[in-house]
């Protein structure tokens, strides 16, 4: 169908970032098609290499404490286009159901899981990406060495996946770093 979801993808880029207040920064690099906060104690990481993605994004960052946990956030094109009541249309003039979209974005984000080595943690539930209306997944390693919360929202012809990953040590703070950027994110 052309649904594209992204996988924990590799080579963040970008850069750019002003302070709101003492505890968060806002991340605003002037290419970035979005803006978000984040803690001031994160700092970017434009070399992070979190495995391969299915698609080239058309735009990524990531922020976090280091090593093997952090915030990443990119932007997808999609081959359909969402409709405002959350169904799309194909470049052929087919509608797809909001309901098989999300049954696609499910199953994508399940392979995304399991070739990590990760299962699924309770159920995928709807929620919200700053105004948009997001699907969020929380996943794990069975042994507890790795835990990563995906966000998917859909808009026009864009997908923006966010991947939330932390270690043990780091999961409170990635978990309050992710409700801020969910809190706070915006399109340009």
């Amino acid at each position: 169908m052309g649904l594209v979801i992204a996988a924990v993808v590799a080579g963040c880029g970008g850069s750019g970032s002003s302070g709101t207040h003492a505890s968060t920064k806002t991340f605003d690099a002037a290419e970035a098609p979005f803006t978000f906060q984040y803690p001031a104690t994160f700092k970017l990481q434009p070399h992070l290499v979190g495995g391969a993605s299915r698609n080239r994004p058309t735009y990524q960052t990531a922020v976090g404490p280091g090593g093997s946990s952090y915030v990443l956030v990119a932007t997808y094109p999609l081959l359909l286009r969402i409709r405002a009541d959350g169904s799309a249309m194909t470049n052929k003039g087919k509608v797809v159901p909001r309901a098989t979209l999300a049954r696609e974005m499910d199953a994508a984000i399940q392979q995304i899981g399991s070739a990590a080595g990760m299962r699924l943690q309770g159920t995928p539930a709807a929620a919200a990406l700053g105004a948009l209306p997001a699907r969020v997944y929380s996943y794990a390693k069975a042994d507890g060495s790795l835990g990563t919360t995906f966000i998917v929202a859909l808009i026009g012809r864009q997908e923006i996946f966010v991947a939330c990953q932390h270690t043990p040590s780091d999961r409170d703070a990635v978990s309050s770093a992710c409700d801020t950027l969910r809190r706070t994110f915006a399109l340009r």
